[in-house]
């Protein structure tokens, strides 16, 4: 899920498995209740530099402030997500 409200509905939900913000969102005010929101799931986050290499990241063309990364046991990408989900929780942040 992209959007901030679509990534805090995600955490809120308890379906997030882990969020991707952008260092370089402004006024960072928006986004500097996800990660509070984030310690209180135990949902794992971690920044990237910029909201555009967030976007293209996503496939998107435009910038991107934060997303969530669901995960659905059907999906051939699952194996991946816990991986990452694994290795962002390794970093302690």
């Amino acid at each position: 899920k992209k959007a901030i409200n679509e990534v805090m509905k995600s955490i809120g939900r308890n379906v997030a498995e882990f969020v991707i913000l952008a260092a370089d969102t402004e006024p960072v005010e928006i986004i500097l209740p996800i990660p509070m929101m984030c310690e209180d799931k135990g949902v794992p986050f971690v920044w990237v530099s910029s909201r555009e290499l967030l976007g293209s990241s996503c496939s998107l063309r435009g910038a991107v402030a934060a997303v969530a990364i669901l995960s659905d046991p059907r999906s051939p990408l699952e194996g991946r997500i816990r991986s990452m989900k694994t290795r962002i929780d390794m970093l302690g942040i």
